[in-house]
């Protein structure tokens, strides 16, 4: 699902780190109806992911509102007029999570780490299926992948800095 915010914000080509976390507390807090979302930590990448000259910004999200035995929440929000669509909001995710050399439907594909949750630990692809990356990696259409060679975004154990 992928979910529309309107925030007034300025960017040009590329959104900077301030406008996504400006973006991110208040997607953050409507995620949790409202509620507090707790110390949360996030770790800000940038990527263009579909070759448009914009960069999307991938997101680890770090928290107790965001983290389970499972892993953590991880976003891609690709810039939108004066906003961003989430085109990926996926649980129980770890690091490292980083962009593949292959492509699906014309946007790169991503890895993450996966482990915990009585899960088998490993890496896999999260392929882009027209209208967004898959919301849980331990589930199908997500399949384990060798990341080697891939560009890595956010190392292992990254845990970001205070939204």
């Amino acid at each position: 699902m992928i979910f529309f915010l309107t925030i007034a914000l300025a960017f040009a080509a590329s959104a900077d780190e301030t406008d996504v976390r400006t973006f991110l507390k208040a997607y953050l807090q409507n995620e949790v109806g409202g509620a507090d979302i707790g110390p949360t930590k996030v770790a800000i990448s940038f990527f263009d992911l579909n070759g448009d000259g914009k960069d999307e910004a991938i997101v680890y999200i770090v928290g107790s509102m965001w983290c389970g035995s499972g892993g953590c929440n991880a976003l891609v929000l690709t810039p939108s007029d004066a906003t961003f669509d989430v085109t990926m909001n996926a649980s129980v995710t770890r690091t490292p999570i980083g962009v593949l050399n292959t492509s699906s439907n014309g946007w790169r594909d991503l890895f993450v780490s996966i482990a915990g949750g009585g899960i088998e630990a490993g890496t896999v692809a999260m392929k882009f299926d027209g209208n967004s990356y898959p919301d849980n990696p331990t589930v199908e259409p997500a399949k384990p992948v060798d990341a080697t060679g891939a560009t890595v975004l956010f190392a292992e154990d990254e845990s970001g800095s205070p939204l």
